[in-house]
């Protein structure tokens, strides 16, 4: 059974206040990623798309971060990976439900969101990944 399908279609997102995010994972407040969501009505019987997008500080686009979108109910593997494109932008389609999202580009500190997505909403997720540091300059 596969609740997810990717897609390539383009799907706009509405600010909407109704989809609720945490920050997730171990990592210190001042090295997390910013993190932005927008959500818009959808139709509550079927999935709905989830865009996921990556950008560095300046805002220019990640291609090829790689995304993982998991089921954070279940400690299974993910239940996609998925790979940015030239925009920074991967897209999937996903029931209702709580979501583990991780973006990881080489060079940056990887991002983690905990997405809460409630029946009837699509929503779309913004990393700024920041660099990550180098361990050996002195």
């Amino acid at each position: 059974m596969s609740s997810l399908r990717f897609v390539r279609a383009a799907a706009v997102t509405c600010m909407v206040t109704a989809c609720t995010a945490h920050a997730g994972g171990a990592a210190h407040e001042a090295a997390h990623p910013a993190v932005d969501r927008r959500c818009a009505a959808a139709d509550p019987a079927g999935p709905v798309p989830l865009r996921v997008t990556a950008v560095d500080e300046s805002g220019a686009p990640l291609p090829r971060a790689l995304v993982s979108i998991a089921d954070a109910g279940k400690a299974s593997a993910p239940a996609a990976r998925l790979e940015t494109d030239e925009h920074g932008e991967a897209e999937v389609d996903v029931f209702s439900g709580l979501w583990r999202i991780e973006v990881e580009q080489p060079g940056y500190s990887a991002g983690r969101y905990l997405l809460d997505l409630r029946p009837g909403q699509s929503c779309g997720v913004r990393f700024e990944l920041q660099r990550a540091p180098n361990e050996f300059e002195f």
